[in-house]
């Protein structure tokens, strides 16, 4: 059995690097629906995946956690709790 050899000047990819690339990737895959989901169809869409810790968040989302949430007392928790619990004000209008 023999292994292949490694190339020195390979550098495996950050976890950066592989989140931006499967984003990319998922933006090209999505089909957005032609008409908005129903608030409440909206709000279990999210319940669901807060329960479920499916939330994930983009680089500006990450950076005003670290920053301005937890300069006011947030955590993550909070963040969640609000998924969890809150409501959607106003119309849901689609994507681009």
């Amino acid at each position: 059995m023999t292994s292949e050899p490694t190339d020195p000047n390979r550098h495996e990819p950050t976890p950066e690097m592989l989140r931006m690339r499967m984003l990319e990737i998922s933006r090209r895959l999505a089909q957005w629906p032609k008409r908005p989901p129903s608030p409440e169809a909206l709000l279990a869409t999210i319940r669901q995946l807060s329960i479920k810790r499916r939330i994930s968040y983009l680089t500006h989302g990450d950076f005003r956690l670290e920053t301005r949430f937890k300069e006011m007392g947030f955590d993550v928790f909070d963040m969640y709790y609000v998924l969890e619990h809150g409501s959607i004000d106003g119309d849901i209008e689609p994507g681009e």
